[in-house]
Order: C-alpha cells, then sequence, then structure tokens
C-alpha cells in the first residue's frame, strides 16, 4: 500500500507539473493586460502590443524577438481601414474612432466599434496565437442599413521589409508561383482574385478620398497569400486568408517606405442586421522560403475547416 501511495504521489506531482507546464505554455500564447491600459503579449517569437480602447490602429508596435527587429510601420498590423461600397467610403480609417477592447477567457484580444448615425454599422476584430509564431485575425461586420458589395479593406505596414512577395497563378511559363512587386510594376499593385471580380474593384470606390488609389493591376491570384520579409535579418511575416473571404491582394511596391500590405474582404451584398465574418492570418519567422509559405497556407485552410 505504500508503495501504491508513493506511485499515486509521483503520477499526481507529474500530472501537477505536466498541468502547470501546459497553463504557463498557454500564458505564453495569450495577451494580457498592462498598466498602461493596452493589451500586450510576448510569445517568445514576437512581442508588442494592441491599444484596448479609445482610439488606435493594429499590432503596433510588433518587434521580432530573434534577433530583434522592428515590424511594424504607419498605423500597424492587422487594422481595419477602408469601408467601402460602389457609392460611399466611409471615414478615413478605423484608428480614428474609438473603440473598447477586453481580454477573452482564451487569451484572445476582442475589439468593437459601436455604430454611429454617420457610421451605420458595427464591427469588432479578434486576435487570437495559435502559436509562438502565428496570429489569427478575425472580423465581423454588421449593419444598420443595407450595404451594396461592400469592401472591407484591411491594412498591414512593415518597416523596411523591401522584399513583398504575392502568389498567383502564372508567374512564368503558366505556372503558379510568387512575383515580387517592384516599384517598375507600379506604385500601388492590385493582384485581383480572378477576372470575374475587376467590375467591382473598377466601380469608382478607389476614386474617393483621401489617398484615392490609381492601380497597377497584377496577375491573378492562385491563393490569397503573401510574403514581407527584411532582407538584412531574413525576418518574414506571411499574410494569408482564404478565398472564400479574400477577393484581392494589394500592396505598395515593395521598396515605398509605407510597406503596406492589404487585404480585401467580402465584396458582397449584406443586409441590414446581417453579419459578414471574415479571417486572416500572419506567421512570423526568419528566412521562410516560400515553398514553407505555400505549406503554412494549405495548414491555414486546414485549421479553418470546422
Amino acid at each position: 500500500m505504500q508503495t501504491f501511495g508513493r506511485i499515486a504521489g509521483v503520477v499526481s506531482l507529474t500530472a501537477a507539473l505536466v498541468s502547470s507546464q501546459a497553463l504557463a505554455a498557454d500564458a505564453k500564447l495569450a495577451f494580457r493586460g498592462d498598466d498602461q491600459g493596452n493589451l500586450v503579449f510576448d510569445t517568445g517569437v514576437v512581442k508588442g502590443t494592441l491599444k484596448k480602447d479609445g482610439r488606435g490602429g493594429g499590432l503596433k508596435p510588433i518587434t521580432f524577438v530573434e534577433p530583434n527587429v522592428p515590424i511594424d510601420n504607419n498605423h500597424g498590423l492587422l487594422v481595419p481601414y477602408r469601408f467601402l461600397t460602389p457609392q460611399k467610403r466611409y471615414g478615413f480609417g478605423s484608428w480614428e474612432w474609438p473603440r473598447t477592447g477586453k481580454l477573452l477567457e482564451d487569451g484572445g484580444a476582442e475589439l468593437r466599434w459601436a455604430a454611429t448615425p454617420d457610421r451605420p454599422f458595427n464591427f469588432s476584430s479578434t486576435m487570437r496565437w495559435k502559436a509562438a509564431d502565428t496570429v489569427d485575425f478575425t472580423v465581423a461586420f454588421t449593419p444598420d442599413i443595407d450595404q451594396d458589395k461592400f469592401e472591407l479593406f484591411v491594412g498591414s505596414y512593415f518597416r523596411m521589409f523591401t522584399i513583398g512577395k504575392a502568389y498567383v497563378k502564372d508567374a512564368g511559363h503558366g505556372q503558379p508561383g510568387f512575383v515580387d512587386t517592384p516599384k517598375n510594376k507600379g506604385e500601388m499593385q492590385l493582384f485581383p482574385k480572378n477576372q470575374e471580380v475587376m467590375p467591382l474593384i473598377k466601380d469608382g470606390r478607389w476614386k474617393f478620398p483621401p489617398y484615392p488609389n490609381n492601380w497597377s493591376f497584377r496577375p491573378d491570384l492562385a491563393a490569397s497569400l503573401g510574403i514581407k520579409q527584411e532582407p538584412k535579418s531574413g525576418v518574414t511575416v506571411l499574410i494569408m486568408a482564404p478565398p472564400e473571404d479574400c477577393f484581392a491582394v494589394s500592396v505598395s511596391q515593395q521598396e515605398a517606405g509605407l510597406g503596406a500590405f492589404y487585404l480585401s474582404l467580402f465584396g458582397k451584398d449584406v443586409k441590414n442586421g446581417q453579419t459578414l465574418t471574415g479571417h486572416a492570418r500572419l506567421i512570423f519567422g526568419k528566412n521562410i522560403t516560400e515553398e514553407q509559405a505555400l505549406q503554412r497556407y494549405q495548414q491555414y485552410l486546414k485549421d479553418l475547416r470546422p
């Protein structure tokens, strides 16, 4: 009985240690509050801040840990930007509008924006760390009036990540692959999902100020997948979204100081009270190859399946 008791005690202690280690691992992948009213994170791969309440951008600042490389520029990563229909653009970007944030029980962070008379919709964004190198983004949009061919344009801005690529159906010789985004291809470049979405892109929504865009059109996408890389360190970020959510990817030319990479979500009619939900994922690493990028995208699509 004493032997059994000792074994049981050892098993119990081992289970407790495993449980505590699991909790510690989970804690690494959780946002937490700080004394400045921010939601902060340190996964061991990246660390940074998401402003909780008031006006603010996306993940900003965010830094790669080893080597120590700042990632974000401008309004940060994964920030809802342009809210567009053929008839109207609402405001400038979500960073101008007050929001409220909270920590979720699973360690995620949620931001919410309430409707106003000149902004007849509610929307929210949620970020969760899937792994130390992977953050998942979900945005939900619910209008108070019918919206025609609504587009939510989500931006991520990178500091000195002067290598930029998109994955297209024909990268040369009729084969899919990644293509660069150099200045000689245009200051602002757009990769559509297919030619069927071009009437939507050209319906006048990009004429609204501020900063109307005159796109340089690039090849059709093979997947909503892009790469941004800081060439000196090799620090790399993959940006991806599922095909059913994203109808175009666009970028500032890769040498531009803005360092922009955008996802065009939805592009569909939405009724009063109906909710549209879109997704994206960022993966952070060092010297991620194109082959590895494709593998990570395929895994993302598997992760989204119920």
